[in-house]
């Protein structure tokens, strides 16, 4: 029998102290073999729009705009942390609700929530593991990923468009970085996709790529320099994600990671990882009457 529709989501945001229960859930879950969190476990971040479009007195309940199907519905945005460990078994973590910023409260974004979850949860570690945090583009924001660096955690994330890189170059014999998109790597890459399939392993790593986390000033007049951090950077095509929102096969997505001992198969698989949340949230949805 199907779970009413939206009785998931009014028992969520009932007055239990589900935050207190989470803590003790997780916290047990490290204390046995099969379950517990080791190096190289992949944690993935997201948030999901929860949608009631007829609901009245539910709480945390916004006009938020669905980039899945361009418009804008009367929903709540939750944004989770799931485990998805290497022998393939998952479970999820954490969850807070987005809040819309109101007068006389501090307003947490969703980049707060999901610090504030991943510090929760290294703190329930009973010892030092070195865990990869996986999240698509829009938490690739460097307020969080020095952050979860300060967590002695990797990350792993897919760029934008728009990401500036830099590639080191030798010109003159002088070391130079030089401005990039991920366009210019993509050309790079394209001619040996051929390759890339026969040998099925469709990536390619790329060596000497940063990306600026701040600028030092000189002074007026002076340009300013940046301060740059190597990355690993690998190019790969075909992900889920982008399958699923209907692009054509032999799209091409860039990968980052801040941990450069990852090989460029490391990479692909620590963020392939990451759409376990996304069958998570479809099923909570579609079974569990979340939406």
């Amino acid at each position: 029998k199907r779970v009413t529709q939206s009785v998931l989501s009014r028992f969520m945001v009932s007055a239990f102290r589900w935050d207190l229960f989470h803590l003790k859930r997780v916290r047990q879950f490290q204390l046995d073999e099969e379950t517990k969190l080791v190096d190289g476990d992949v944690i993935a971040l997201d948030d999901t729009l929860v949608v009631h479009e007829h609901a009245t007195k539910m709480p945390f309940l916004y006009r938020l705009f669905d980039h899945c199907t361009n418009t804008y519905v009367k929903a709540m945005n939750l944004v989770v942390i799931h485990a998805r460990k290497a022998n393939g078994l998952q479970y999820p973590l954490f969850y807070s609700i987005w809040n819309k910023e109101k007068e006389n409260e501090i307003h947490l974004t969703k980049l707060d929530l999901a610090l504030q979850m991943l510090q929760a949860l290294k703190k329930q570690l009973p010892r030092p593991v070195r865990l990869c945090v996986a999240m698509d583009s829009w938490y690739f924001v460097k307020s969080l990923y020095l952050e979860i660096e300060k967590l002695e955690f990797d990350w792993v994330t897919k760029a934008k468009k728009n990401t500036l890189l830099y590639r080191k170059v030798r010109i003159r014999g002088k070391e130079r970085f030089i401005e990039i998109l991920p366009e210019a790597l993509f050309k790079e890459a394209k001619p040996l996709f051929a390759f890339w399939r026969k040998k099925k392993s469709v990536c390619m790593a790329f060596k000497d790529i940063y990306i600026k986390i701040d600028e030092i000033h000189n002074g007026q007049g002076y340009l300013k320099e940046p301060i740059l951090k190597p990355v690993s950077a690998v190019v790969t095509a075909n992900l889920q994600e982008d399958l699923e929102q209907g692009h054509i096969k032999g799209t091409f997505a860039l990968l980052l990671s801040n941990n450069t001992g990852f090989t460029a198969v490391e990479v692909v698989q620590n963020y392939k990882r990451r759409w376990s949340i996304e069958v998570f949230f479809r099923n909570a949805k579609q079974e569990l009457g979340l939406n």
